[in-house]
């Protein structure tokens, strides 16, 4: 069963975000230039990780933002990387965190 949420406590700017964004999940509801805006900040290891645990609209948004080569090489590493839930979900926490720091600084919007 996937993760879709963290045990980590969230910053204080997540407490005030809408609700699509409450969790990991709601990141499908990004647009394709929030995304790719959000690939270009957040670390490849997390992105894989947190896509490891992610339910599958959330996976479609990431890897429908990359060329074929990249998806290609995401979703192996996505089959192959041994990890715990726990690895997972602070993956997620820190991709949530990035996407409410571009919020902040106006990068992108909700």
């Amino acid at each position: 069963m996937p993760c879709t949420h963290s045990t980590i406590p969230p910053p204080p700017l997540v407490r005030s975000a809408p609700e699509q964004l409450a969790d990991f999940a709601g990141i499908a509801g990004l647009s394709d230039q929030a995304t790719q805006s959000l690939m270009r900040e957040i670390d490849q290891r997390d992105l894989v990780l947190a896509l490891k645990g992610a339910v599958e609209p959330v996976r479609e948004k990431f890897l429908g933002n990359m060329s074929e080569r990249v998806q290609t090489f995401i979703s192996e590493e996505i089959g192959f990387v041994r990890c715990g839930p726990e690895q997972v979900l602070d993956a997620q926490a820190r991709i949530l965190a990035q996407v409410y720091q571009l919020v902040e600084e106006g990068t992108i919007e909700l």
